[in-house]
């Protein structure tokens, strides 16, 4: 099950409580009940360490194309099933040094969002218009790991 965060602005999906995000969309002067502004959900996409890797194969090649010229210039010719042991060797020793000193990342992506209509009914109470999309995403109880 997927984990859903909110947000103000479509930009920061931070808050684990759409109220959280009202609270901010409703934050001027001009704000009167009644009032009814739009929110964003969305699905949180976690990364590892390694999910940010380079292409080693294409940079070996470059660097000695770089460093030899020509003569380096199928270097390394390797097939698809060696790059790929590469690739997976170097994401396993990635992962775990990160794992090691607590570097992987505490941020995310978000997918799937979805414009969310809320209504001011008094000040810093609110009325969640789109109930419907908010249950489809499956909202789940979970800790803030991203500030």
């Amino acid at each position: 099950m997927s984990e859903i965060y909110y947000s103000s602005n479509e930009e920061l999906f931070n808050d684990d409580d759409w109220r959280d995000s009202a609270d901010r969309v409703f934050d001027d002067v001009d704000a009167k009940v009644g009032d009814i502004r739009t929110i964003y959900s969305g699905e949180a996409i976690k990364y590892a360490a390694s999910d940010f890797t380079l292409d080693y194969i294409e940079q070996m090649g470059e660097q000695a194309y770089d460093n030899v010229g020509e003569s380096a210039q199928d270097f390394p010719d390797c097939t698809p099933d060696q790059e790929k042991e590469l690739i997976e060797s170097i994401k396993k020793v990635i992962d775990a040094w990160a794992s090691n000193h607590g570097l992987h990342p505490r941020f995310w992506g978000i997918k799937n969002q979805k414009p969310l209509r809320v209504k001011l009914v008094a000040d810093g109470e609110y009325e969640l218009l789109d109930k419907n999309k908010l249950e489809s995403s499956n909202e789940i109880s979970k800790e803030k790991s991203c500030s």
